[in-house]
């Protein structure tokens, strides 16, 4: 086969390594091989030298091709969110209402109170019969309207659930209780069931009176809790 090849390629000169091969009728790779072995250092010091030649660009772009893609590295995770601050609720402080005047005598406009309420006497209006039948109503012969204001706090724990004017009533000269008319006007707001702890209402109380009597004082007295004692406001008198 080394001589095959030999002469083969002594005829040509200078030939490819395919076309040697064809011509020997020898395989490529074995041409190569071996005409390798025999020519250059380590071999038979023959005078051929084996090369190749190649198009460059041509083998830049089948390198190109060849080469394993380049592995993109993911990018690093983010850094994870700072810890959030725990969520603080205030904390509901009940303030106790102040606690109530203990005077359970005094004058129109004074406030005066018990343990758990306070009913501040704010005016009286007497006579208030211009008021009364301007509403619609009708006075008898010999009565006169009396308009009380008053403002009730419940400095307590608990709902003061009566109306605020149950317990007031008129004392005249002659000794009489004249208690308050079921009487309602819409200038004069009456006064609402319950008083919520800390709260303070006002409302407006009817009473009728005979016309001579004269009144004298203005009572807040529940009957219900006699240990609180009355509340008295004196009228003085015209």
């Amino acid at each position: 086969m080394d001589v095959r090849l030999l002469s083969t390629l002594a005829e040509a000169g200078r030939a490819s390594i395919v076309d040697v091969a064809l011509r020997a009728g020898v395989d490529p790779r074995e041409a190569a091989a071996r005409l390798t072995a025999l020519g250059g250092q380590g071999g038979m010091g023959l005078p051929l030298l084996v090369g190749v030649e190649c198009d460059p660009q041509g083998i830049r772009a089948a390198v190109t091709q060849l080469a394993p893609p380049a592995i993109q590295q993911a990018p690093p995770p983010p850094p994870p969110p700072p810890a959030a601050a725990p969520i603080q609720h205030p904390v509901p402080r009940y303030t106790a209402p102040p606690p109530a005047p203990r005077a359970s005598r005094g004058k129109v406009g004074q406030k005066l109170g018990t343990d758990t309420l306070s009913v501040h006497l704010v005016e009286v209006m007497d006579p208030a019969d211009f008021l009364f039948t301007a509403a619609g109503h009708t006075l008898t012969e010999g009565q006169r309207a009396i308009i009380v204001h008053t403002e009730i706090t419940n400095h307590g724990a608990e709902t003061f659930t009566v109306l605020p004017d149950r317990y007031l009533v008129l004392i005249t000269d002659d000794g009489q209780v004249i208690g308050k008319s079921d009487a309602t006007m819409n200038s004069r707001p009456a006064h609402r069931a319950g008083v919520a702890p800390g709260e303070t209402v006002g409302g407006h109380t009817i009473f009728l009176l005979p016309e001579p009597a004269r009144l004298t004082a203005v009572r807040w007295d529940d009957d219900a809790d006699p240990d609180n004692g009355a509340l008295h406001w004196e009228i003085p008198a015209p």
